[in-house]
């Protein structure tokens, strides 16, 4: 009979179950894990966009109310104005008084003026007289109507003014226009104080997209040449949120502002002041804090994995190492080697297997032992077959019986000579 060399010490790590168990159980442990927290990872950067762009939209909707009430109110002084006697009465130095007194109790407005039915601003507080009647508001207020006019340039400061107008009547009859101009640089006072980390900005802009107040980023647009000194008036936006506006719409939305950054802007238009409003506030900054929490969760995921991974690395190679050794055992078997011992620890299905691994070796051992004692003439020993389908046994059981036959019949036959 051909020796043959057991291969239980020649298996590659690749081909091992020990691999197998390995791929398999990381597979259905950390493929499931990692699913899941993908899943979780993108519904909640979905779930925080969303969020951010529910806050962006409140709050231009409250800083659109709260523009829309200061705007009231700047009216609402003008209006008062244009109930006193001496302003009816075109009381020159009472006028000019009052307008004095309530432009510094007020403190909002650059400018009080009282304009005649001939356009000219006789009673004001630049003591200047100056020609306004070829403006909207003055043609309008002389019609009756109130109106906040367009931004435009002041003939007496030279400053940019949004003017708050309102006719005055005598016994219903419109006689003049009394008019409140309002600096641009107010309004921008009141727009800085939304406060939106580092990058945030909020500025009006007219339905053509024209920068009524001027932008955080201003000196980048002066800097690439598309404005001289300033950007109010003379920097007309093409964007998203500038085409939104253009269209009477308001909403929130990721979009290029007008210097060439990714924002997340929110963008309202108020009717009622022929504005635009914009807040926007650099993507990168907005979003930071859902990528921390990203890769926080990536982070968290990864240790965890590795953690599960050394756990189930250690499991497998423990039964493996287990198998391994009773593939150790067995081979010695093949070479004919009795002498072994297998561990028994434990009390599951590789403890069972090396327990009858240990009966196998012990069997093997009392046939090996009854063949020696045949083989030095000793037919005394007592084979019991442990059942019918035990060949081993039950050849060395019938071997023993022929043999001692066979020694009887040779005794007898030598008597009988």
């Amino acid at each position: 009979m051909n020796s043959k060399t057991p291969l239980s010490g020649s298996i590659k790590f690749r081909h091992s179950l020990r691999a197998k168990l390995l791929f398999i159980v990381l597979a259905i442990t950390l493929v499931p894990l990692i699913l899941l927290q993908t899943y979780s990872i993108v519904q909640t950067n979905a779930a925080s966009k969303e969020e951010i762009r529910a806050r962006f939209a409140q709050i231009a909707e409250d800083e659109t109310n709260y523009i829309i009430a200061w705007e009231n109110e700047r009216m609402l002084n003008v209006k008062t104005l244009t109930t006193f006697e001496e302003i009816k009465q075109f009381d020159k130095e009472k006028a000019t008084e009052t307008l004095f007194e309530y432009r510094d109790l007020w403190g909002q407005a650059e400018s009080f003026a009282l304009v005649n039915k001939n356009g000219v601003t006789d009673i004001n507080t630049d003591n200047k007289s100056i020609d306004v009647k070829d403006r909207q508001y003055f043609i309008e207020g002389m019609k009756g109507v109130s109106m906040v006019s367009d931004a435009t340039v002041s003939r007496g400061t030279g400053n940019v003014i949004v003017v708050n107008s309102a006719p005055v009547e005598v016994n219903g009859r419109v006689v003049g226009v009394l008019i409140g101009n309002l600096p641009i640089s107010t309004i921008k006072d009141l727009l800085s104080q939304l406060k939106l980390g580092e990058t945030g900005e909020a500025y009006l802009i007219k339905q053509d997209g024209t920068m009524i107040t001027p932008p955080k980023y201003e000196q980048d647009l002066i800097d690439r040449g598309l404005v001289e000194e300033t950007a109010v008036l003379n920097y007309q936006m093409d964007n998203y949120a500038s085409q939104q506006i253009a269209a009477g719409l308001s909403g929130t939305a990721e979009y290029t502002n007008y210097v060439g950054e990714k924002v997340l802007g929110a963008y309202v238009w108020i009717p009622e002041l022929r504005w635009g409003l914009v807040i926007e506030q650099s993507l990168d900054e907005v979003m930071a804090p859902v990528r921390r929490l990203t890769i926080f969760s990536i982070v968290i995921t990864a240790l965890f994995s590795a953690i599960v991974a050394v756990i189930i690395f250690f499991i497998t190679r423990s039964i493996a190492r287990s198998i391994q050794k009773m593939s150790q055992v067995a081979g010695k078997l093949a070479e004919g080697n009795l002498k072994q011992q297998v561990e028994v620890k434990g009390r599951d299905e590789i403890a069972v297997l090396a327990k009858s691994f240990q009966q196998i070796i012990e069997y093997q051992s009392e046939m090996a032992e009854t063949a020696r004692q045949i083989s030095v003439g000793d037919l005394t020993g007592d084979v019991k077959p442990l059942s019918d389908e035990d060949e081993l046994g039950n050849a060395f059981a019938t071997m023993i019986t022929r043999l001692n036959e066979t020694v009887g019949n040779v005794a007898y036959n030598a008597e009988t000579l």
